[in-house]
């Protein structure tokens, strides 16, 4: 299977090493069969798979949601598997959770399960090494993994970027301090 990604935050040399073609959204929309959605829920991913993005599909393809309910347009995807736009779909989350009616339920093209991701006692130790493993890379070498806000880097990366990060630090502290007012976000003091 050649696996196409689309990862505003993959670099491409990232790309490589897991063997994968990089690709923007809408091109991997058009070329994909399967698609399959690995990302957190943001403003930003809200509805990533939407009526126009489905639109956008090869004819025929299908749809794999195990990540986060609210990244795709649920009503969309019954009119597109009742239309033939999508040959069939696949769910274990939904946008309202705990789902127990849902505009998918009952139709022989969709597949939905519970959604059990680290729901055993296992996945959650294998969670907790990787989280561990994850941060002492980080504190030992300044490498960063799988953060939900920025790129992954190696250690080699981290060194080049570490005066840049410091930089960015001490010029948001500066600016804090020309003010008067308190900065806000989402209701919360900074």
């Amino acid at each position: 299977m050649r696996v196409v990604a689309y990862d505003p935050y993959l670099s491409p040399e990232r790309a490589d090493d897991l063997g994968v073609e990089k690709a923007e959204l809408n091109d991997l929309l058009a070329r994909a069969d399967f698609i399959s959605l690995h990302t957190p829920l943001t403003a930003e991913t809200r509805n990533i798979i939407s009526a126009e993005a489905i639109g956008r599909m090869k004819k025929g393809a299908r749809l794999i949601n195990c990540a986060r309910g609210g990244l795709v347009d649920e009503v969309a995807v019954k009119a597109a598997l009742e239309s033939g736009q999508l040959a069939g779909a696949a769910f274990d989350v939904f946008e309202e959770e705990p789902a127990t009616s849902n505009p998918l339920f009952g139709n022989e093209k969709v597949v939905s399960t519970p959604h059990l991701g680290a729901s055993t006692s296992e996945a959650q130790e294998n969670v907790a090494l990787q989280v561990a493993e994850q941060i002492s890379d980080y504190l030992l070498t300044g490498a960063v993994t799988n953060a939900l806000n920025m790129p992954s880097i190696s250690a080699g990366e981290a060194q080049k970027v570490r005066p840049w990060i410091a930089l960015a630090e001490h010029l948001g502290a500066f600016a804090g301090q020309l003010t008067d007012k308190q900065h806000r976000r989402g209701g919360d003091r900074l």
